[in-house]
């Protein structure tokens, strides 16, 4: 997925200036940050169904309908924060009001908490966030999730972002560092993981937050392990 994402994010938003270094440059939009993931994570699904599908196997069916469901939860997160697509010219006057992006943006959270919470011992489900891909496997299942009881979840960070700082590093043979991808923070109690008011901050940060990749490190994932 880091391959992909390091090839797929060339391409600068329409919306957004070119600056200067190159398209390789990073948005500050939060919303786009997840966007970028959301197609990523689709086009990851699109390349790898064909031999997924092939294997039988049931765990990579298992991961191919994490990232197909990723995909999904990413639009609608999007979707929250972008006002609906209309082939007709807008309307003289003010823009709409705020309470309807807000109510767009409370069922679009609602969605990813209910995902969590009907997700079945063993499943897995990733979720596309401003700071890094959130990717999960509840307990109790086989493989994995036998690791963790059936109300807790596996859980771990993927990032491209400033908070692969937190992420473990290793020494390289050539002599460069290495940083662990994705980041695991481990077993995570099924209540928190599953709770709409985190997947809230993390997925519609405070304004004065929107660009600050390093506040749900330093705040929201502590929140689901307890600890630094």
């Amino acid at each position: 997925l880091a391959d992909v994402r390091s090839a797929l994010f060339q391409q600068p938003s329409s919306s957004q200036k070119k600056r200067p270094g190159g398209p390789a440059s990073r948005s500050s939009d939060p919303v786009e940050r997840t966007a970028q993931l959301a197609r990523a994570l689709r086009l990851v699904a699109d390349v790898a169904e064909a031999p997924l599908t092939q294997a039988k196997s049931p765990g990579a069916l298992a991961a191919l309908e994490a990232l197909r469901e990723g995909a999904h939860l990413g639009q609608l997160l999007c979707g929250a924060s972008q006002p609906s697509s209309s082939s007709t010219a807008p309307a003289p006057g003010p823009p709409p009001v705020s309470s309807s992006e807000e109510s767009r943006a409370f069922e679009a959270v609602e969605a990813v908490a209910k995902a969590i919470r009907t997700k079945a011992p063993g499943q897995l489900l990733t979720v596309p966030t401003p700071f890094g891909l959130v990717v999960l496997r509840r307990g109790g299942g086989e493989g994995g999730g036998m690791m963790a009881g059936p109300e807790q979840f596996l859980a771990g960070v993927a990032s491209l972002g400033p908070g692969l700082r937190f992420h473990p590093a290793r020494a390289r043979e050539d002599g460069d560092m290495e940083r662990m991808q994705p980041l695991v923070l481990g077993k995570v109690p099924r209540e928190k993981i599953a709770l709409g008011t985190f997947w809230y901050l993390a997925c519609r940060p405070p304004k004065r937050l929107g660009a600050d990749e390093l506040h749900p490190y330093a705040s929201l994932l502590p929140f689901l392990t307890g600890a630094p």
